[in-house]
């Protein structure tokens, strides 16, 4: 078996993914465990406020380092486009059978599990008195968002794109 040392357009692919995903991962992290910028929210919005915005703030750097950036490192750097690394809607009717198979099961242990001190400790993240429409649409499309550029990253960037090396 031969080896060359020359650089190929497949090193490019494997080298911005990781380099991609290992640093939009690291600035997710510290970024979203700064307690200095957490503390700026505190005195610029005052505690309530900082808790909603606080979390919203790291759904929406979990979407930019997650989402956005690799996205935009799909449409520079790779030959191929957006859609072979897992955006589309090809599978929907399969992944919707999955979805409403799978739903029962999750929903079942996801009752038991409320209740649990550990589960009570971490969620409901947003921890407010008082939930109005506003807010509880604001959760659910920040968690939506973060959930799909969470799962491009992983399953469609990093997986994907390593497929062909």
């Amino acid at each position: 078996m031969q080896y060359t040392l020359h650089w190929m357009p497949k090193d490019t692919i494997f080298f911005v993914t990781i380099l991609v995903v290992s640093g939009g991962f690291m600035a997710y992290y510290f970024m979203s465990k700064s307690e200095k910028l957490k503390n700026s929210f505190a005195r610029k919005f005052g505690a309530e406020k900082t808790q909603v915005r606080w979390v919203v703030f790291e759904r929406l750097l979990g979407v930019l380092f997650f989402g956005i950036i690799p996205l935009f490192s799909v449409s520079i750097f790779f030959e191929k486009g957006v859609f072979n690394y897992g955006i589309s809607l090809d599978n929907m009717v399969t992944s919707l059978c999955w979805i409403l198979g799978l739903s029962p099961l999750l929903i079942t242990m996801n009752y038991f599990n409320c209740k649990k001190e550990d589960n009570l400790a971490m969620y409901p993240q947003i921890r407010v008195s008082e939930w109005n429409t506003q807010l509880l649409l604001l959760s659910a499309f920040s968690w939506i968002a973060y959930l799909l550029a969470y799962e491009f990253m992983f399953r469609g960037y990093l997986l994907l794109s390593q497929l062909n090396i």
